[in-house]
């Protein structure tokens, strides 16, 4: 039997908060195409109860999407059941029965958010919960396949997560009802999207030079150059295919950047390279061009190339695999004033839309099968870091071997003072490897004993450079000579 006035305890509540959408959650289509049947796809908050009506005094929801295939464009509460319960709001965001807000979150400040924060609080009277849930937030997004060089299945999702960090901190996702936190189920809204590849994964470009190497997703030239010098980097562009059938490529057009400062583009040619024997029965159009370079300096450079006019003719053509260069270009990087120690970096690459002189309309990165036109999948760029280094060899101070004191002579003083810079640390050197009296790369007590047997006990003489000033007989020394002799 219960007491009166006894509390007892109030059952759970169980909250669900719902992302729902009536575009299709099945969508097909192409590389880098838009959803269908709109790129756009609305997307509601729902906030509903097991139990209705149940009264919520607050919440923080954290909503998050999947970057890249699904980009927010706007959020707000328009339209929605908070906005409606909010009234007539005093200010934006708020009104005489509660607030409400929203955080943007974009954590590395790109402009392109990963997800959004909604709060909400009602001090006076709480919000009550209609029985089919309440819709607490509205935001739209654009939703975007993915770039992919195969078919392939993937997921593009908008969900609730546990925590965020926003501007001020970690936020939790929580919903409060009757002073209690209570941390709601949750039925994230998942796009299954089937990506179709707009190009061929057979085929591939890349910038190559010699000495470059592969490196995720582009080719890295590592070298030097002396202050103010110069240096010449020899670049192909190679065509890698992998096809089906008895011939491959019958022409493709390029179209390649690079980076006008700090490289030059010299010459482009199709002379020397894999495909330069079959000119001139074939087709070729390659120049370099102009794009808005400094000081008029070239910016890029087309080759279009034709070397079959009749598609089902397969006597001109490349092979159906391997890996052709294509085109030679001839680049000069100039450091300019950089001083030594710093190093400069360019890049060469493929862009569709550069144009010739007398081309009547834009190239694009195009290689031609079987008559019809593919799109390489993989287009590996050439990325140069080149050291301004001063490497030339450096001379080295003539010295006479076994004159420690530097006075031009060798006597048993140069044994002194080399015993007191050993052990006494009183004078300096200021040449040790004029203190190499024995010429074993060292100095040590042994210089010392070396030289006073020569002096005293008819031992063997110091070795070259000896008895007169001379140059190190070793080229890489690596005992130092800050100040050496001058001949006589």
């Amino acid at each position: 039997m219960a007491l009166l006035g006894a509390t007892s305890a109030l059952p759970a509540r169980t909250f669900t908060v719902a992302l729902r959408t009536d575009a299709p959650l099945d969508q097909r289509g192409e590389s880098g195409a838009s959803f269908q049947p709109r790129p756009l796809v609305d997307v509601d908050c729902v906030l509903a109860s097991d139990v209705a009506p149940a009264g919520v005094e607050s919440w923080n929801l954290a909503v998050v999407h999947t970057p890249g295939t699904l980009e927010l464009i706007r959020v707000g509460f328009d339209g929605t059941d908070l906005e409606r319960q909010l009234g007539p709001p005093g200010a934006p965001g708020g009104g005489p029965n509660g607030f409400a807000s929203i955080e943007i979150v974009d954590p590395e400040l790109t402009g392109r958010p990963t997800g959004f924060i909604v709060s909400a609080v009602f001090p006076d009277v709480a919000f009550e919960l209609p029985p089919d849930g309440a819709v607490v937030v509205r935001a739209t997004y654009r939703g975007t396949h993915p770039e992919v060089i195969e078919e392939s299945t993937s997921e593009a999702r908008v969900d609730v997560a546990p925590r965020i960090v926003g501007k001020t901190g970690p936020v939790e996702t929580e919903i409060v009802h009757l002073g209690r936190s209570v941390m709601p189920r949750v039925r994230p809204l998942v796009f299954t999207l089937r990506t179709l590849p707009t190009c061929n994964a057979g085929v591939a470009l890349s910038v190559r030079a010699p000495g470059s190497v592969d490196v995720t997703e582009r080719r890295e030239l590592r070298t030097r150059v002396r202050p103010a010098g110069a240096i010449r980097i020899e670049a192909d562009v190679v065509l890698t295919v992998d096809v089906e059938g008895d011939e491959g490529p019958q022409g493709w057009s390029i179209s390649v950047r690079h980076d006008a400062d700090p490289l030059e583009l010299d010459s482009v040619t199709v002379a020397g390279t894999d495909v330069g024997a079959l000119f001139p029965r074939s087709f070729n159009r390659t120049e370099i061009i102009d794009v808005d370079g400094p000081a008029g300096r070239k910016a890029g450079l087309v080759s279009v190339v034709i070397l079959s006019f009749d598609p089902f003719d397969p006597s001109v053509a490349l092979p159906p695999a391997g890996s052709f260069s294509i085109a030679r270009a001839s680049y000069v990087l100039r450091p300019g004033d950089v001083p030594s120690g710093v190093v400069v970096t360019g890049d060469i690459w493929f862009e569709d839309g550069l144009q010739g002189e007398n081309q009547g309309l834009p190239v694009e990165n195009i290689v031609t099968l079987r008559g019809e036109s593919e799109r390489a999948c993989r287009k590996s760029p050439l990325h140069v870091e080149v050291s301004v280094e001063d490497f030339s060899p450096r001379p080295r101070a003539r010295f006479l071997r076994a004159d420690v004191s530097g006075d031009g002579r060798v006597n048993v003083s140069d044994a002194v003072w080399l015993l007191r810079a050993l052990f006494r640390n009183v004078v300096v050197l200021a040449c040790d490897a004029a203190a190499d009296a024995n010429a074993d790369l060292a100095v040590d007590v042994s210089d010392a004993i070396f030289l006073l047997g020569f002096l005293f006990q008819r031992a063997p003489r110091p070795p070259s450079p000896f008895p007169a000033c001379g140059d190190d007989p070793v080229e890489s020394n690596p005992i130092p000579c800050a100040a050496g002799c001058e001949d006589p």
